[in-house]
């Protein structure tokens, strides 16, 4: 299984966060986009499932790049002001999605179905 480069960006986030903070605004949205992708992703149990995610899944991906990318280019301002329940809450949307995303991708059919829009790098 190829990780997706969106999988490998959001530990890459939640490392700016817990390292430095992250309550910016930049940092709040991630969250919410990485919530949103979760919630789809709990709905994908087969093929079927996969490919009418696909319609919802393809905004929040590019929303999440376009984040990454700010995340990145300024990670200073990116992580300012987050407190320690912010910091637990955000670990804990991370991990929600990491667990999603990998368990989606370990079943070969949805994954054969889903990588390409789980790797937009838009």
């Amino acid at each position: 299984m190829k990780l997706p480069k969106q999988l490998i960006l959001a530990a890459f986030a939640t490392l700016i966060v817990s390292c430095g903070g992250g309550g910016s605004s930049v940092q709040s949205e991630m969250k919410s986009v990485m919530a949103d992708i979760t919630d789809v992703l709990e709905e994908v149990k087969d093929v079927d499932s996969a490919e009418a995610a696909k319609s919802k899944l393809e905004p929040l991906m590019e929303r999440m790049s376009k984040l990454t990318k700010e995340i990145a280019a300024n990670p200073a301002e990116s992580a300012k002001g987050m407190d320690a329940d912010d910091a637990k809450a955000y670990a804990e949307v991370t991990t929600a999605y990491t667990t999603e995303m990998s368990r989606v991708l370990s079943n070969p059919e949805i994954e054969e179905k889903l990588v390409d829009v789980l790797s937009m790098s838009n």
